[in-house]
């Protein structure tokens, strides 16, 4: 069954259906000098199985690293952390990825904090990562 909200205005209902994939979220990590690493993944998509649009709002930026975003593909899993999947599982989904680069030479501790937010009914969630390069 898929998560369905439904809005009732004067003389008017909506129903409105929305799942989310489970995540790919590094909260921690170790990463050699200038090495790269991908900190989050996710993808949404709506009831016939095609890409829901979600945003990242970074709330912290790293001090010592920067962030790049990259578009990906997921694969809908049969236990969604928000919704079903029915008639979608397996299939892909478009994807947003979250990618830490430490400057160069840099070592030590890195923070990023960053919101996924893809509609009112599916709220917000926050992300703290902490990054160790050595």
């Amino acid at each position: 069954m898929n998560w369905v909200r439904q809005i009732a205005l004067p003389g008017l209902v909506l129903s409105i259906s929305a799942c989310a994939s489970n995540p790919i979220v590094t909260k921690e990590t170790r990463l050699s000098k200038n090495a790269e690493q991908v900190i989050g993944e996710f993808g949404y998509w709506k009831r016939d199985c095609s890409s829901r649009h979600f945003d990242i709002f970074i709330e912290q930026y790293p001090k010592s690293g920067d962030l790049r975003f990259e578009v990906g593909s997921l694969i809908i899993p049969e236990d969604p952390i928000v919704g079903a999947s029915g008639k979608c599982v397996g299939q892909p989904v478009q994807s947003k990825r979250v990618i830490y680069i430490p400057f160069d030479d840099f070592t030590g501790t890195d923070f990023v904090s960053y919101v996924v937010k893809s509609s009112v009914f599916l709220g917000a969630k926050s992300y703290n990562v902490s990054i160790d390069i050595n």
